[in-house]
Formats: C-alpha cells, sequence, structure tokens
C-alpha cells in the first residue's frame, strides 16, 4: 500500500511538471533555478529532455536525462529529474538516492527543489511546502518553482 502512495506522488509529480512546462514555453531563463554543471552536452540533454517531460512524454526523455548524467556524473538536478521519469520503484529510488548524495555541490535553487522533493518522498508535505515557499521566494519569476509550490 505504502509503494502505490509513492507511485501517486510520482504521477502527480510529473503531471505538475508537465503544467510547469506548458507554463513555461514563453518564459526565459532570468530569474530561472540555476542549474549546476559543468557540462555543456549534459545542460543541452537535460533541457530537451526536461521540454519532453514537461508535455508528458516522459518514456522519450528518459534518454536523455540518461545521457545528462552519463555526461555529467554529479548533475544533480539531472538524477532528479531522471527518476521523476522512470518506470519501476527501484530505477526511481536509484535515481532519486543518487540526486540527493549531490546536493551538497548544487546551487540554493537546486537544493531547495531536492529537498522539497525529497519531503515528499518521505511524505512530509508541510516540510515540502516550506522548502517550495522558500524556492519561490529566492527565485519568484521561476514558473517551475512556483508550480512546484
Amino acid at each position: 500500500m505504502k509503494l502505490f502512495g509513492l507511485y501517486k506522488s510520482v504521477v502527480v509529480s510529473v503531471v505538475l511538471i508537465g503544467v510547469v512546462g506548458l507554463l513555461a514555453c514563453s518564459v526565459g531563463n532570468e530569474g530561472q533555478v540555476p542549474l549546476t554543471t559543468s557540462s555543456a552536452e549534459a545542460r543541452e540533454h537535460f533541457v530537451q529532455g526536461r521540454a519532453l517531460l514537461e508535455k508528458l512524454r516522459a518514456q522519450e526523455a528518459v534518454p536523455h536525462f540518461e545521457r545528462a548524467v552519463k555526461a555529467d556524473p554529479s548533475f544533480a538536478m539531472a538524477h532528479l529529474y531522471l527518476a521523476s521519469a522512470q518506470q519501476t520503484p527501484k530505477q526511481f529510488f536509484e535515481s532519486y538516492h543518487r540526486a540527493v548524495t549531490l546536493i551538497d555541490n548544487v546551487s540554493k535553487g537546486e537544493r531547495l527543489w531536492i529537498l522539497g522533493f525529497q519531503a515528499g518522498v518521505n511524505g512530509d508535505s508541510r516540510k515540502q511546502e516550506q522548502y517550495y515557499q522558500r524556492l519561490v521566494e529566492a527565485y519568484p519569476n521561476d514558473v517551475r518553482a512556483v508550480t512546484l509550490l
């Protein structure tokens, strides 16, 4: 039963990411949560995967996220998004845990995003809301952050 609740949370997260994508189509990068990666290739694959995920094309997004984490294994947000697009709990938790272990090397916005996601996975919606509120306060023009909240 606990696993069903996790799946439900993941599905809701993926749908929210899709809605965010629709809202983000006309917005530039100014005021967005910065992405921490040392690889232009990783960033490019991440952005392509994120665009697909936001169009609810999760399975098409997976290879892009996999290429992003291959190009930069320390790219926490790519691991987090890969987790969101995975088909099995095992794959989800592998990618999710990797993102969490990389939290010390990310931007403030990414840290709040990952901590909020972690709180959601742990079923702590109050803490999740607090992290996402802080994220929106720091990045009020980031429609993805606003939608998470």
